[in-house]
């Protein structure tokens, strides 16, 4: 399933993330464990949890990172 598809409060893994550069600099890569914390709808950002700290990812980015639930 992708990021975006994610439902709140449900922790998930990340199995791939599209090539950008930002995204392993706040720690999205595969492997990775996340909470997806809020879905803004239509194709705004999704608000995940890593380490314990909530970032913002846009819909489109969100889009092309695949997960699964755990």
């Amino acid at each position: 399933m992708k990021l975006k598809e994610g439902k709140r409060k449900r922790h998930y893994q990340i199995l791939t993330v599209p090539p950008v550069p930002a995204l392993q600099n706040i720690g999205i890569y595969p492997g990775q464990r996340v909470e997806v914390r809020f879905q803004y709808p239509f194709s705004g950002p999704v608000i995940v949890r890593i380490y314990r700290r909530d970032f913002a990812i846009g819909g489109a980015i969100a889009e092309q990172i695949r997960i699964k639930e755990l």
